[in-house]
């Protein structure tokens, strides 16, 4: 197997896996919320 078959294989392990899928979820929801929590008092200052 080469390099590139065995990050695939992972790739496709982690998409497949449910607990995976939740993590991912988990840190989108996170980045957001990071992402508006940055961005909403510059939107507030006048």
């Amino acid at each position: 197997m080469t390099k590139i078959s065995v990050v695939n294989k992972g790739i496709q392990n982690f998409w497949s896996d449910e607990d995976g899928l939740g993590t991912l979820e988990i840190l989108l929801i996170v980045a957001v919320l990071v992402i508006i929590a940055i961005a909403l008092p510059k939107c507030t200052k006048v």
